[in-house]
């Protein structure tokens, strides 16, 4: 899912709050004033249909065996067409945190029992989940007189691990099987260099630039040659593709292409060999092979190495059975530091987040679109530590 700025939470967190039935159950009741017993929530849905199935849950004096369905506000069972799909016939409690007057049926005309969370769930917790997700502050930043600096240690920890292998996966996700593995990791590399270099806007062209390239297969064997090739490729595309508009001169695609085609040239020419024994030497090689016109400027050559280059190695070295590979580029990502863009740091700063300089790395990025943009609050230490202070 893309980032959005919605005020409220996708429903994944509401899921696992009933999934962890983390709510007050004393004096539940249904919104027709039933007393509520939730004998067992149901299991996750991982499929289409019902988010929970095989609940069984007592209203009143009945019980009842079926599924239950979770959202935000209430008239998402109509926004979603659920009164019209006979998957969701089955359901007999309809859980949401935005109600009104609305009143759910199933395609029989059934009507479920209905769930407002909000009042049941702990304040800590609440107070997270109604938190609007303003352009430049967390979803948690209201609620730091609940966080230790233990808690986002911890997380930081963890995310960095995370983001390496998410790199890594990325890579693989570029890697064209039917080629030979020099060639095909070679490809995977250049894709990411390409990608890397078009955040944000022009990512998505940069990537289908770089793999048209791919396919073509044979290229100029002059840089000069080849540099024009690559525009006149880009060139081709459709010019909507390209987004220029408000973007500093050295972030637009006419330099990016360009710095782009200067580190396909490199890798492509050099000796798959020499990756393999020189490991991450081979990036300096590389790039003092580039000319200083078609250099991106320091903070994203390291941003390249870091998150580009050094994932690719352990990807080879994963390919090669060569452990050497896999430490050394891991143990080099874990001790990186490099100074992140300010889009990246300041809605922590500005959410009241104590960033030390041994925290600014590479997995504060992930922490932020991966975590605090898409919601995956209740998968951080520090939103865990929050709840239950």
């Amino acid at each position: 899912m893309s980032r959005s700025r919605k005020s409220r939470y996708q429903e994944t967190l509401l899921q696992w709050i009933w999934d962890m039935q983390q709510f007050e159950h004393r004096n539940l009741k249904t919104v027709c004033g039933k007393a509520l017993v939730v004998e067992d929530p149901g299991s996750l849905n991982p499929g289409k249909g019902p988010d929970f199935l095989h609940a069984r849950l007592k209203a009143g004096e009945m019980v009842w065996h079926g599924d239950v369905e979770i959202h935000d506000a209430e008239r998402e069972w109509v926004q979603h067409n659920h009164h019209r799909d006979t998957r969701y016939d089955t359901v007999v409690l309809h859980v949401f945190l935005r109600g009104g007057n609305f009143i759910p049926r199933t395609s029989d005309g059934f009507k479920p029992y209905r769930l407002n969370l909000t009042g049941y769930i702990r304040q800590p917790l609440y107070r997270i989940l109604i938190q609007k997700e303003a352009n430049e502050v967390l979803p948690c930043s209201g609620n730091l007189t609940f966080i230790s600096e233990k808690a986002f240690e911890q997380q930081l920890i963890k995310v960095h691990h995370e983001y390496f292998e998410y790199k890594v996966e990325s890579l693989l996700s570029d890697y064209p099987s039917g080629k030979k593995l020099s060639a095909a990791w070679k490809a995977a590399v250049i894709t990411g260099i390409y990608k890397t270099l078009g955040i944000s806007d022009n990512r998505d062209a940069m990537a289908q630039l770089s793999r048209r390239l791919t396919e073509a297969g044979s290229y100029p064997e002059a840089f000069d040659e080849f540099l024009e090739y690559v525009i006149s490729l880009a060139d081709t595309e459709n010019k909507s593709v390209w987004k220029s508009t408000g973007m500093r001169p050295s972030a637009r695609p006419s330099k990016r292409i360009r710095q782009a085609a200067a580190y396909h040239y490199q890798i492509q020419n050099m000796i798959f060999r020499e990756f393999a024994s020189n490991g991450v030497r081979t990036w300096d090689m590389i790039t003092n092979r580039i000319q200083k016109q078609y250099l991106p400027g320091k903070q994203m050559q390291e941003i390249l190495k870091i998150t580009v280059f050094l994932p690719a190695l352990y990807l080879l070295g994963d390919l090669l059975f060569s452990e050497s590979l896999k430490h050394e580029s891991k143990t080099l990502w874990l001790n990186s530091k490099f100074r992140l863009p300010k889009k990246i740091l300041d809605p922590f700063q500005k959410s009241g987040f104590p960033l030390q300089n041994n925290q600014q790395n590479p997995g504060l990025a992930h922490q932020l679109k991966r975590y605090c943009w898409q919601r995956n609050c209740h998968q951080c230490e520090v939103f865990k530590k929050s709840i239950h202070s």
